[in-house]
């Protein structure tokens, strides 16, 4: 809501005509950093609500009668209170969905064949898929405020499952990183199965669209599971899920 009232304290300190291309400059920039700290999910509620506060505070403006304004801020008010419990609650759903991806039960060669990343010493090599291991991908950016919640919980869990036929590959996003950054996270987190998508070439053929990423592949190279994005409300279903999952299929 910080959000909101900075906008129309904005809009009624300054004249709204004169001030409107610094204000959507502003809003803009307030709805990039909510996308980058809490999600893709919350750029439509988020963007949708400001415009329609800024029209009819507009409105207001000009006919000198607020009401209207105040009425849809209290409306947005009790939006924002329902959106945000839907959002607390979005764990006991999320994990139900993602067998319905439409990357599951594909052969993860069938859309990554032909294409290579580069590892730590700048060779471009293949990821190659063991038949009987089980793999979980990883798709990151280095200051993705998600990926960095979210890397203390993959650690764990690689050391829970602590099977030799489990992997984990890391594959760092090249559009939102440059190589000397990859380098960096390597230094910081380690090289071991970490590697750099140059133009976000594999990212693209797996239609990640946003991160973190996951794609859990089985033992013999079909993707089973998929899952986009990652909060602090999520750690512990999470953790249980995927335990349970990845134990599954390395049993099988």
């Amino acid at each position: 809501m910080l959000i909101y009232f900075s906008v129309g304290l904005f809009m009624r300190y300054f004249s709204f005509e004169k001030k409107i291309f610094w204000t959507f400059i502003f809003t803009t920039f307030l709805l990039g950093a909510s996308v980058i700290i809490f999600g893709w999910q919350l750029l439509f509620i988020n963007g949708i609500n400001m415009i329609f506060l800024a029209i009819s505070y507009y409105t207001g403006y000009k006919t000198y009668d607020l009401k209207p304004f105040y009425k849809f801020a209290s409306i947005t008010i009790l939006g924002v209170f329902f959106y945000t419990t839907l959002f607390l609650i979005r764990p006991v759903f999320i994990f139900k969905s993602l067998d319905k991806s439409i990357l599951t039960n594909i052969h993860v060669n069938d859309l990554i064949s032909n294409t290579k990343v580069i590892d730590n010493n700048g060779s471009y090599k293949p990821i190659d898929f063991i038949k009987g291991n089980v793999y979980l991908i990883e798709f990151y950016f280095k200051n993705c405020a998600p990926c960095k919640i979210k890397n203390p919980i993959i650690m764990d869990l690689k050391e829970k499952i602590n099977h030799p036929n489990f992997y984990i590959i890391y594959i760092q996003s090249g559009l939102a990183d440059d190589f000397s950054t990859y380098i960096e996270t390597c230094k910081e987190e380690g090289s071991l199965n970490r590697f750099y998508d140059k133009n976000d070439s594999i990212a693209n053929r797996l239609k990640v669209n946003g991160y973190p990423t996951e794609f859990i592949i089985d033992k013999n190279g079909f993707i089973r599971y998929t899952l986009n994005g990652f909060s602090d409300n999520i750690k512990e279903v999470y953790l249980a899920e995927n335990i349970f999952k990845i134990k599954t299929l390395l049993d099988e």
